[in-house]
């Protein structure tokens, strides 16, 4: 017997947070998320992006046992600036069972046609910062702290429910070589001359100190640069503050750069993560009692990183301002001696991110999927429709 429920007490709360590490529990490849910040979401004065989302969670239970979870995501942003009724399906997590899988998604169905959606996508976050896309090639790869890792049944599921693809993203792990390129190098020198432009960052910098000075501007940068991308939702200032908090302990001068012009403006700015997906593995993303001094070991012993964020304002595209980015952080990864780099997720249709990755030695060792459906007995709009509404 399969039973479905929304989320409502403090045990379905923790049911609901821990049944992904009961799923994977002994998978080396698995990553979750921060336990307290997951905890915050169910709460409208601690879940920092209930100010523009409504937000619903459920459980599935086979026989009484947990046995799937599923959170639907109504983003009012989105659907403003898109004209779509599109809600976004998050922390899909389910037993190979179908009919679990299926009766967690009429649970969500449902409850989007009361708000007049008509497709659901996903997996989508609340926003691009948090875990999107559902793994179909590379099981057998470690998650990145900023990936979903899922068995392979996941898109069977799905695709057995009508989802079809909307767009992947792709995953490489690069080799860093043993020298700057010098074509690159060379292109930083002449658009860092041409047009006046500087690191903000040096290695000794505080990263304190970059936060407190560029953090407002480079998350301005990134809903400025990022905009066009699949579900993009504009960063709210409330939901940057919590992540510079959350994220500033993995901070490492060495692997940010920040360029700004003659008045301090930030044109682009990339930050690499030292890997923690070992140690979050380790501790199942529990700060406490030991998962702190793991973190902490992760973060100052590695010889692995990850590339969280790089963006550069439209304004200056085609400008070479990558070309900036890149040499700072890649002279340090070699002097570190870090062996692998992980891209993280880039969008197929990324061309600019994905061109430059072409140019490093790699392999395309990961592909995750954003997939999409018409809900079933919802009014489905036309597109002339949709855009006519957005007006």
């Amino acid at each position: 017997m399969i039973e479905v429920r929304e989320v409502a007490s403090k045990k379905d709360r923790k049911t609901f947070v821990n049944f992904p590490l009961k799923l994977y529990k002994g998978n080396p490849n698995y990553i979750p998320c921060f336990y307290a910040e997951e905890m915050k979401l169910f709460d409208k004065e601690t879940n920092i992006y209930s100010d523009y989302t409504d937000s619903h969670f459920f459980l599935a239970f086979k026989d009484g046992k947990p046995a799937g979870r599923l959170a639907l995501i109504i983003s009012y942003p989105y659907i403003e600036q898109s004209g779509l009724h599109h809600a976004r399906f998050s922390r899909f997590d389910v037993i190979d069972d179908l009919e679990v899988t299926k009766a967690l998604f009429a649970a969500a169905f449902e409850i989007a046609k009361r708000y007049g959606i008509d497709h659901l996508q996903g997996p989508l976050g609340y926003n691009d910062q948090d875990k999107e896309g559902l793994l179909i090639y590379g099981f057998d790869q470690p998650a990145c702290y900023g990936g979903i890792y899922n068995y392979e049944y996941y898109s069977r599921h799905l695709e057995a429910l009508g989802f079809t693809k909307q767009e992947d993203w792709l995953e490489r792990k690069i080799t860093p070589p043993k020298q700057v390129d010098p074509k690159l190098a060379k292109m930083a020198d002449l658009v860092e001359q041409r047009y006046k432009l500087r690191d903000a960052v040096k290695n000794d910098t505080p990263a304190k100190e970059i936060v407190k000075r560029y953090g407002a501007k480079i998350f301005d940068l990134m809903n400025k640069a990022c905009a066009h991308l699949l579900g993009w939702v504009p960063l709210t200032p409330r939901v940057r503050d919590e992540m510079l908090s959350s994220l500033g302990l993995i901070f490492d001068p060495r692997l940010i750069s920040v360029i700004v012009d003659e008045k301090d403006n930030v044109v682009g700015f990339g930050v690499v993560f030292p890997c923690i997906w070992h140690a979050m593995n380790k501790c199942g993303g529990k700060l406490f009692p030991f998962g702190a001094f793991r973190l902490l070991h992760a973060v100052k012993h590695f010889d692995e990183v990850e590339l969280a964020l790089i963006s550069v304002d439209p304004e200056w595209k085609n400008r070479g301002v990558y070309a900036l980015v890149v040499r700072r952080i890649m002279q340090n990864i070699i002097d570190m001696g870090v062996k692998s780099v992980e891209t993280n997720g880039t969008l197929e249709t990324n061309f600019p991110i994905n061109n430059l990755w072409e140019q490093f030695e790699h392999v395309k060792h990961k592909r995750r999927r954003c997939y999409i459906a018409a809900i079933p007995g919802a009014e489905v709009r036309s597109e002339a429709e949709a855009a006519a509404e957005s007006v």
